[in-house]
């Protein structure tokens, strides 16, 4: 299950589990069933599934904001030329394409 979760958020993770080591009532952790740790597998792919899909989100979200500010301050210049913050770099056959 653990090799599922990315290196970044299992050190996330790991930072805040100081507390759960301990259990103060004297209790002892109990032992999972098959059961419950593919209930948990499933959880975790899904947690990880959601969270490329919302870093993706967000990605396609700046770079749409950063290109209505690229075209805003394009329509103020000028020469009226637009000027792409992050320029495209193709490589391959898209850069005979698309240049």
């Amino acid at each position: 299950i653990l090799r599922k979760v990315p290196e970044d958020m299992q050190s996330r993770l790991n930072r805040g589990m100081d507390d759960y080591e301990d259990y103060p009532d004297g209790r002892a952790a109990s032992i999972p069933s098959e059961k419950d740790l593919v209930a948990l597998h499933r959880k975790t792919i899904r947690a990880v599934t959601n969270q490329h899909r919302t870093q993706i989100q967000w990605d396609i979200l700046v770079e749409r904001a950063f290109g209505l500010e690229d075209l805003a301050e394009s329509e103020k210049c000028a020469d009226r030329q637009f000027r792409s913050t992050f320029p495209q770099h193709y490589t391959g056959i898209l850069k005979h394409i698309c240049t």
